[in-house]
């Protein structure tokens, strides 16, 4: 039996009744499971699969001073959470917790 859902509170919902496993952000465990105390949770082992997310534009872009500004705002916004945050420079800037 194969189910789909498109949202991450549907996944959960599905398991919580008994419907399977899914995979959740890190991001998004205290918040999608701290509803249900039946629900357990559990972490990959080192090396964790892990994915990559890029804010891209193209050399002499008009609006390079607003991208700019809103990849910095996204940075800032990130730090708080247990994401390892990159420089334009893929250099990590020790902004949030990996």
């Amino acid at each position: 039996m194969t189910t789909t859902a498109a949202g991450l509170s549907t996944f959960v919902q599905l398991v919580a009744g008994g419907l399977g496993v899914t995979l959740l952000p890190r991001t998004a465990v205290l918040v999608e499971t701290g509803r249900n105390d039946q629900l357990s949770t559990g972490y990959f082992a080192d090396p964790a699969p892990s994915r990559r997310i890029a804010l891209a534009m193209r050399g002499g872009a008009a609006r390079a001073e607003e991208f700019t500004s809103f990849a910095a705002a996204l940075r800032e916004a990130l730090r708080p959470l247990p994401v390892r945050v990159l420089d334009d420079h893929g250099e990590d800037t020790g902004a949030g917790r990996a």
